[in-house]
């Protein structure tokens, strides 16, 4: 049995790209559901090169292990809050990694 799956609420400020980020395996898909978003300039994510919106109330899903970053640009006050919820990746089912 598989067992990846973690669950995380995340208070985060503004911030500007700040470098590729890899997660350690790929071995799980990580979830972000936005569930408070203030104004902001410019809030996005980019995975591999795609490049996603943050809007608050809606889940975006991938692969933590390839290339991402985050680009929140709003008053240094502001937070936006995200659920961070990693889940076993689905091609991995009934496979055993300890």
């Amino acid at each position: 049995m598989l067992s990846l799956s973690q669950t995380c609420v995340r208070m985060m400020r503004s911030s500007r790209p700040n470098g590729v980020l890899t997660g350690p395996v790929d071995t799980k898909l990580r979830i972000f559901l936005v569930l408070a978003l203030p104004a902001h300039r410019r809030g996005q994510i980019t995975v591999a090169g795609e490049t996603r919106p943050w809007r608050e109330g809606e889940a975006i899903i991938f692969d933590d292990s390839l290339e991402h970053w985050v680009a929140f640009d709003a008053e240094p006050t502001a937070q936006r809050i995200v659920l961070v919820v990693d889940v076993p990746h689905p091609d991995l089912r009934g496979t055993t990694n300890r």
